[in-house]
């Protein structure tokens, strides 16, 4: 049962943050092949697409379709866990969830390199177009059917329900370091760490490969590090609060050490960023 309704899900987020990641190891082709400056790249990064539009507008429809569909590469697995396996199995389901997502990242960096010394970008995509079909017949033929119980609150009361948490106090403690840290976070991960290394460093295509190697092992193994060092913190008071915020200040620091050169250990600092930030 477990791994009947875990594989699915696993695969399709794996390949969802592949997705997310992979430019970085893709974008000089794609620059030298269409012409792409720093905004138009960046652009097409943030919208999920690597199908080039004819207008702003076809670009536009395009994000918004791949955004809806991966929007349920994470939630509609938690969902499912909710729904079909006991409370306690949860915490270690959800996450190896968040592991496979990792290991996304790191098959997006030094193996994805590996692979443009043989292939293109076209045929790698052309591959991960068969995977995404064969996800979603995991999922439709693997995954058990399951009703989700909305406890009868209406779309306009669930909504009310959202607006109570947005408008509270605690909320604006919270939210305001998690979207800035994680905003900048997904946007490094996702694009910029390529260009700081090659264009800003000069370091080789496999030297920067091989730093986002690192941080997508950092990445992989904090989902699992930091769940444990919450609870373990909470043991002694700690609360996950604090704990998070922390961790958020620890990257914050980092990232000023990164932006002023102030180290040459490119591993550690890009490593402990993305570890101590999830």
């Amino acid at each position: 049962m477990l791994f009947k309704l875990f594989l699915p899900f696993a695969f399709g987020y794996f390949l969802s943050f592949l997705y997310r990641v992979v430019n970085v190891a893709i974008a000089p082709d794609l620059v030298s092949e269409f012409g792409l400056n720093a905004n138009q790249m960046g652009l097409v990064s943030s919208a999920y697409l690597l199908a080039f539009a004819s207008s702003a507008l076809g670009l536009l429809v395009g994000r918004g379709l791949i955004g809806i569909g991966v929007s349920a590469c994470l939630m509609a697995a938690f969902t499912a866990y909710a729904n079909l396996l006991p409370s306690q199995k949860l915490p270690l389901v959800n996450g190896l969830q968040l592991m496979s997502g990792g290991l996304g990242v790191v098959c997006a960096s030094t193996p994805v390199q590996w692979f443009l010394t043989w292939g293109d970008w076209r045929l790698l995509f052309q591959g991960l177009a068969v995977a995404c079909v064969i996800a979603s017949v995991m999922v439709y033929s693997l995954v058990p059917k399951y009703q989700v119980n909305s406890n009868g609150e209406s779309l306009a009361q669930q909504l009310v329900a959202l607006w109570q948490v947005i408008k509270h106090p605690r909320f604006y403690q919270i939210a305001p370091l998690s979207i800035a840290t994680q905003g900048v976070f997904g946007a490094f991960v996702g694009l910029w760490s390529g260009y700081w290394l090659r264009d800003y460093l000069a370091l080789s295509e496999s030297q920067t490969a091989q730093i986002i190697l690192t941080m997508a092992v950092a990445m992989t193994a904090g989902f699992v590090v930091l769940g444990a060092l919450a609870a373990y913190a909470q043991r002694y008071g700690i609360s996950a609060h604090i704990v998070s915020v922390s961790g958020m200040l620890v990257y914050m620091c980092s990232q000023w050490v990164i932006i002023n050169q102030w180290s040459q250990w490119h591993h550690l600092w890009w490593g402990l960023g993305v570890v101590i930030n999830l």
